[in-house]
Parts: C-alpha cells; structure tokens; sequence
C-alpha cells in the first residue's frame, strides 16, 4: 500500500515520527511515496505557520518583506528546530543583520508589539544602543565578550504580551558571516526570506555530529554545551564521522552537499542569490577554520561571502567589480557562478587574474 492511498493527515502522523534519514529513504521506495513525501513537506516546512509564536500569520508576510529589504537571516537555534521538522519552541529568535539595517529591524519590532530590552553594549536605550552598533569597531572592550568577530552588537526586544525575545545580531558587514564564524557546523543552518538552508545537513540532521572550528574561548564552550544536552555530539578535528567532499571541498551555498528549502507563499519578494556566497573549511596547521572573502558594496543590495583561494588578486577582481556601476545582485551572482564552475573543474591555478 502505498501512501498516496492514505489521507493527508494519515501522513503527517506517520511521517512527523521518521527521521530525516528515514523520511528520505521513504521518499525513494517509490514516485507514489515521493510524492506524498514532497506533499507532507510542504505542510511541515510552513514558515508562517512555524514563525507564528513571534509574528502571527499577518505580521509573519510582513516580516519576510523586512527581510527582503535587509538581508536579514533567521539564525541559530530556532533555524535547527525548523529542519527538524519541530514547533518553535525558542523563547529567543535569532535574526542576524547587517549593522546599517539595525535601525529598520528594530523600529518594525517596535512597530509590532516588542520593546527595547538590553544590549551587550550596555545602552539604557534602544536610540542609543543603534548608535553604538553603527559607532562600533573591533577594538571596543564589550565586543571581546563576543566570541563571533564579525559582531558589532547585540540588541535584545520582548513581547510586550508573550515575554519572547528577539535577539538582533548586528554585524559588520555579512549575515553569512556570522553563521559560517559559529562554534562548529551544527549550527551552520539559516533562513533567508525565500530560503532555509542547512550548509552541513548530514552530519548534522542524519548523523547528528558536528565538528568544532577556531577556539574562542569560555562563551564558546557553554554555547556547544546546549547543543550537546539535545543530543548532538561535537568533536574536534577530525570527527570519528564525516564527509571529506562536505567539510574540506569548495563549497557554494545550495550546492549538492547543502539541503536547501524553498518556503512557498504569495508573496513576490525579490529572491536572495544566496548561490553566490561560497567558503572553503581548512584543517591547515593548528587550527580547523572556515576561510572567506567579504564582498560588502553600495551599488549590491545584500553582502557576500566569497572563497577564491589564498591570492589576493583573486579577491581583488570580486572587489573592483562589485563597484561597478551595475547595482545588479543577479549579475554579481551569475559572474561568481562562472568562477565556481571554472575552478571545480580546472583548479585555482588555471583562474586568469
């Protein structure tokens, strides 16, 4: 018998209870399973419905549309519990910006039943917590209680009627960057306004390890320690089990290697080229680290990861293009593409700078 003989709510009950490893096997027994495999996840991978302990169903659209405008990418946690397929069940969202759009995130949560609460910077005010995040350099003291280094400020907003917080991660220039400098690949995962997507997603959803990366001290240790009470086990390099194409490869964001998922709705939102973005893992000397370039420009509505290899002139291209006049992500994206497909099949070395 095959699932499509059984009602819709027949398969939400069964195939809540698989794992992912096993919902993918399901999926593959048959078209017949497939289907009705792509159907549930359809009904499992609802982001409003999912968002909706924070943003009720029509403050939820609203939201995306604020994260279109921005950038801004759910991260965390709460972007683990939506591959795993769970209910939100974070009292904190994280949402990872870029620090110029500090301001507009804000002033919507304000809009929308949260007030200001604290920040790491210690500002009394939410007017004067925005300033410093714009103000901030690397070198300020309350930064080094911050193991990500990308970070420029952290401003917290409750709920007014639920007490459920909404953390904004303001950061120097890329959202990415934030995810890809976390304590180890469990919590590599992310959600764009068109996009979720788990840069790790078999060791961390079907084998359920991970492997940390640079140490960072003490806030480091406590924060893998959450991930490890619920059930993941995080080891040093190299894992006892892994993927060496997955970790140490050259890696594109949405590759073959990532599980990403389109979130369906009405809305038309311009997409996030989220394929531009690319890093590469490398266990050189001491220690396992994730390298990148950061492409941040006026004339591009999002910023950029980007991994060309160890030569400075290769970054330099993506820089003196990236101000051109183009004010054009799709051609940004569509010129990164070129590259990954040259260097996969040709090597670094054969790159004409």
């Amino acid at each position: 018998m095959t699932a499509l003989l059984m009602p819709s709510t027949t398969h939400d009950m069964l195939m809540s209870q698989l794992s992912t490893h096993d919902l993918f096997m399901f999926a593959r027994s048959c078209r017949f399973n497939r289907a009705a495999v792509d159907a549930y996840m359809r009904r499992a991978f609802n982001f409003e419905r999912w968002i909706a302990p924070f943003f009720p169903s029509s403050t939820a659209s609203h939201f995306r549309q604020l994260q279109a405008a921005t950038g801004a990418l759910i991260t965390g946690r709460a972007a683990l519990h939506f591959f795993q397929r769970s209910r939100l069940l974070c009292t904190v969202l994280d949402v990872t910006v870029h620090r110029k759009y500090l301001s507009a995130v804000g002033n919507w949560l304000q809009a929308n039943n949260f007030v200001f609460e604290k920040s790491v910077c210690g500002a009394s005010t939410w007017t004067a917590a925005a300033k410093r995040c714009l103000e901030a350099e690397l070198t300020d003291d309350y930064l080094y209680l911050i193991f990500e280094s990308c970070v420029a400020g952290i401003v917290d907003f409750t709920n007014s009627t639920s007490s459920l917080t909404v953390k904004i991660i303001a950061v120097f220039n890329c959202p990415l960057a934030y995810v890809l400098d976390y304590h180890s690949t469990v919590a590599m995962n992310f959600i764009t306004h068109n996009e979720a997507i788990s840069l790790y997603p078999r060791m961390t959803l079907i084998w359920q390890n991970g492997v940390k990366f640079l140490y960072r001290g003490s806030e480091h240790d406590r924060d893998i320690a959450t991930y490890e009470h619920d059930g993941w086990l995080i080891e040093e390099y190299p894992p006892s089990k892994y993927d060496k194409r997955e970790l140490l490869h050259h890696r594109t964001v949405g590759d073959r290697f990532c599980w990403t998922i389109d979130l369906e709705g009405s809305l038309s939102l311009p997409a996030y080229p989220a394929y531009a973005n690319s890093w590469q893992a490398s266990d050189w000397l001491i220690d396992f680290r994730i390298c990148y370039h950061i492409v941040d420009s006026s004339h591009l509505l999002y910023s950029y990861l980007v991994w060309l290899g160890a030569e400075k002139r290769a970054s330099d291209i993506v820089a003196s293009y990236a101000t051109q006049e183009t004010n054009m992500d799709d051609d940004f994206a569509t010129y990164m593409t070129k590259f990954y497909d040259f260097i996969e099949e040709y090597g670094y070395e054969w790159w004409n700078v």
